[in-house]
């Protein structure tokens, strides 16, 4: 997993999540498997991207997809039929159980592999939370299943990453274009400053945030001094991350690009 961003686009605030998110995977799809030797492609959504339209262009392209269902009555109905409430349970902990199902909603060109998961709670009695997925692994058990759509979590860090540390978010202009070219300048951003830490930085800091690197490496006192055709920048030498400064700067100047 790299973290960096494959292609952002603005849209208009109107616009629900998944509207057109369909085209948007195929194209993307597409340019990635062409440049790509990599056999196994996941793609991992939410509710809100749980159209059978992406299930198809990710199974017609031999893609694997874990993406999250909305509940609905026949789901309920099957899981809560399912779960096993056992005399020897310890009521005291938090309890889940998983199970599968093929399921095929009224929209759906076919049957698809559902993982469903029972939670019950500490101190309840019932199961009262279902979550399910919908997914084209086939050999895999439905915790498995679960963990790989919780893996979702980090790409919810890169993306909170993206807009609040390199204000991607901040497309309050009145210009549609200009909102584009600030996302566009947040994009690039990014993953400048993640193929730095990829590529530059030592193991101990390739998961820094940006705000800490701003910190570290970019707010250092200096003074900056001209004579005749040079101009030189005196950085201070009582930073506390000289060291590290330093390193990357090396590591940066030794890029074979």
């Amino acid at each position: 997993m790299t973290g960096l961003a494959l292609d952002v686009r603005h849209r208009h605030g109107k616009s629900y999540t998944s509207t057109h998110a369909e085209d948007y995977l195929e194209e993307m799809l597409d340019r990635y498997q062409q440049r790509s030797s990599d056999p196994l492609i996941m793609v991992r959504g939410d509710s809100g991207f749980a159209k059978p339209e992406i299930f198809s262009h990710c199974e017609d392209r031999q893609v694997r997809y874990v993406i999250k269902l909305k509940s609905n009555a026949r789901l309920l109905d099957h899981i809560q039929h399912q779960v096993l409430y056992q005399d020897d349970t310890d009521y005291t902990k938090t309890e889940q159980q998983y199970f599968l199902m093929d399921y095929r909603a009224n929209k759906w060109r076919q049957s698809r592999r559902v993982a469903m998961k029972a939670t019950r709670l500490a101190g309840s009695l019932l199961f009262s939370d279902f979550q399910f997925i919908v997914t084209n692994f086939e050999n895999l058990d439905p915790k498995t299943i679960f963990q790989l759509y919780q893996k979702r979590g980090n790409m919810e860090n890169f993306i909170k990453e993206m807009k609040g540390g390199f204000f991607a978010e901040k497309t309050d202009s009145a210009s549609f274009t200009a909102n584009q070219a600030r996302l566009a300048l947040s994009f690039m951003a990014y993953n400048i400053i993640h193929l730095m830490k990829h590529l530059t930085f030592p193991s101990t800091e390739k998961a820094t945030v940006i705000d800490t690197i701003r910190f570290k490496l970019f707010h250092i006192a200096g003074r900056m001094t001209a004579h005749a055709r040079q101009i030189q920048i005196h950085l201070s030498n009582t930073n506390v991350y000289d060291t590290l400064f330093w390193d990357v700067l090396a590591r940066i100047q030794r890029l074979n690009l």
